[in-house]
C-alpha cells in the first residue's frame, strides 16, 4: 500500500491510503507504516490528521486477509516490543 500524505492549510494534514486493487485493506507491515507516518506528524505542527482511503468504492476493507493473521504485535523501531512481568501467584490453600 502506498501513503500519500499532503497539507490542507496550516495545520491539517491529509493521508491517503492508495490500495484499490484490495479495496485499500491494512495488512501488519501496512499497519505499521501508518503508524510509524502517524507518529512522525504527531511531530509537526499538524493538529489534525484527516485518513482516507483512494478510490471510489470504499474507504478501507479492513484487514488484508491474504497476508499474516497471527495474533503476534506490531514492531517497529518506534514501536519496540512490550513486556508484560509475570502475573503473580498467591499460595493456594
Amino acid at each position: 500500500m502506498t501513503l500519500h500524505v499532503r497539507d490542507h492549510g496550516p495545520h491539517i494534514a491529509i493521508i491517503t491510503m492508495d490500495n484499490q486493487a484490495k479495496a485499500n485493506a491494512l495488512s501488519r507491515d501496512d499497519l505499521r507504516d501508518l503508524g510509524d507516518l502517524w507518529l512522525r506528524l504527531q511531530d509537526g505542527p499538524h493538529r489534525c490528521l484527516i485518513l482516507t482511503g483512494a478510490g471510489e468504492k470504499s474507504f478501507c476493507a479492513g484487514a488484508d486477509l491474504s497476508g499474516d493473521l497471527s495474533a503476534g504485535g506490531i514492531e517497529s523501531p518506534s514501536h519496540p516490543p512490550q513486556t508484560t512481568p509475570p502475573a503473580h501467584r498467591s499460595p493456594s490453600s
